[in-house]
């Protein structure tokens, strides 16, 4: 919803009282008075300006959207892997999903499973986040899912109450994920991880402490939090309180991220959470996939820490990936 106010410095623009910038969702947009307008009192609700100023910034969220499809966040991990990621749809949701599963996969054992939630599209989306984990889960014997997701909006405002409907449906999406890929492949349940990169992490935290049961870690990996959300969605039990949780970003990260990931760390902990960390690292917005596995490691089984790395010669039978 659109509202105008007189109450402030001209030309600036604030989004549920935040400076402009923020990375959180809102319900209400406030739009203040542009230069040369000394009064919107007779401005009606719900309409933009019509002015040269109301069309700059029509033409910066353009330039801004474009931008953002021709650069995004880059992936600067290898592309080599033996086998390629598929992509597949969940039969129970209808969510599209990348998948990554080693050339050596074999049923004979258990495996490792990871998921990971993409960013704000545009930025970033689920084939960047397969691809950034794949040559990683070929090294390591990892299998690693990448659901498309609904409520993974960093970036413009959202209604509330739609992104509140759209994380459930992440939320379905993802445990449905989980649950088909246990049953095709020997997936370790004491073994799983769920990690998002920037927006990811709102569906991150909503899963994810919705639902501790169904994971052994949760990395957020320079990510957006909304503490509105943890207050009115998410419930802080004893099974929350023993999940490990680590939250890092970049010293050069964007403000708002270092904000947020600040705010998630001192809710939980102020909440009796204290398996959950916050780390400060060298760098800026970065996707890091390999220190996220390094932080998982610490929380595995022994059995998948004392393994090395894979080789793609070690492969037994018919690869599921190859069809």
């Amino acid at each position: 919803m659109l509202e105008y106010c007189t109450k402030a410095p001209r030309g600036r623009l604030t989004i549920s009282g935040r400076p402009t910038g923020s990375l959180g969702p809102a319900e209400k947009v406030t739009y203040i008075v542009p230069p040369g307008e000394e009064n919107c009192k007779d401005r009606p609700p719900g309409r933009w300006w019509t002015d040269d100023w109301t069309e700059r910034m029509k033409r910066l969220f353009i330039v801004l959207a474009l931008l953002a499809v021709t650069a995004g966040c880059p992936v600067t991990q290898s592309q080599q892997t033996p086998v390629p990621p598929l992509r597949e749809t969940s039969k129970a949701t209808g969510t599209p999903y990348w998948l990554y599963v080693p050339s050596n996969y074999s049923a004979d054992r258990s495996w490792p499973l990871v998921i990971t939630l993409h960013g704000t599209y545009g930025w970033d989306g689920s084939q960047p986040q397969i691809s950034e984990w794949k040559a990683l889960a070929e090294q390591r014997g990892l299998i690693v899912a990448a659901p498309d997701l609904r409520s993974a909006q960093g970036i413009l405002p959202v209604v509330r109450s739609i992104w509140y409907q759209d994380l459930d449906t992440d939320e379905k999406a993802i445990l449905a994920l989980i649950d088909e890929l246990v049953a095709k492949y020997h997936v370790d349940p004491d073994a799983v991880l769920l990690t998002g990169f920037s927006a990811g992490g709102y569906a991150m935290y909503y899963t994810g402490l919705r639902n501790p049961q169904r994971f052994n870690m949760l990395i957020a990996r320079a990510c957006n939090s909304d503490v509105p959300m943890f207050e009115e969605k998410i419930p802080i039990t004893d099974a929350v309180r023993k999940l490990p949780v680590v939250i890092f970003c970049g010293k050069d990260d964007l403000q708002q991220i270092q904000t947020q990931s600040w705010a998630a760390f001192r809710y939980l902990r102020e909440r009796g959470c204290p398996k959950a960390v916050h780390k400060e690292i060298q760098g800026g917005h970065l996707r890091r996939p390999e220190l996220a596995y390094r932080l998982w490691l610490e929380h595995l089984p022994q059995k998948y820490r004392s393994e090395v790395e894979v080789e793609p010669s070690g492969a037994r039978g018919r690869h599921p990936n190859r069809r």
